[in-house]
């Protein structure tokens, strides 16, 4: 009986060990769900610039979620050793996209509004 229950308990760390890659975004997964935020906030801060609030927590939360499986030393060297090596630093590299896009829209609305032509007011009496 002890035989078996060590069995059992040995075989847990395997299984547990060969589904870490499906419990975690695959590389699509984490640009898609990148990009498609990054165009969302991007396109909402161009058009108002106070979207880019939403845009900065939005990036702290996938950034944070990547340094938290890293900071994790055992699910760090289960993922490093499914995932590779990259996953991490495109995981980083796809937040700060987001961040990047919501900033240019931000940027690139200022500019609008800069350069807009100056209308005069039509209340004249």
């Amino acid at each position: 009986m002890n035989i078996l229950i060590l069995t059992v308990f040995s075989l847990i760390s395997c299984t547990a060990s060969a589904e870490v890659a499906d419990k975690i975004q695959s590389y699509q997964g984490m640009w898609f769900s990148a990009l498609l935020l990054a165009a969302l906030l991007g396109g909402l801060s161009y058009l108002r610039p106070l979207f880019l609030i939403p845009a900065v927590a939005t990036f702290l939360f996938f950034a944070y979620g990547y340094y938290d499986i890293a900071s994790d030393h055992t699910i760090r060297q289960l993922v490093l050793a499914e995932m590779g090596a990259n996953y991490f630093i495109l995981g980083y590299f796809s937040s700060f996209t987001l961040l990047a896009t919501a900033v240019f829209g931000a940027v690139f609305s200022r500019l609008r509004n800069k350069h807009a032509p100056k209308t005069q007011s039509s209340n004249e009496e």
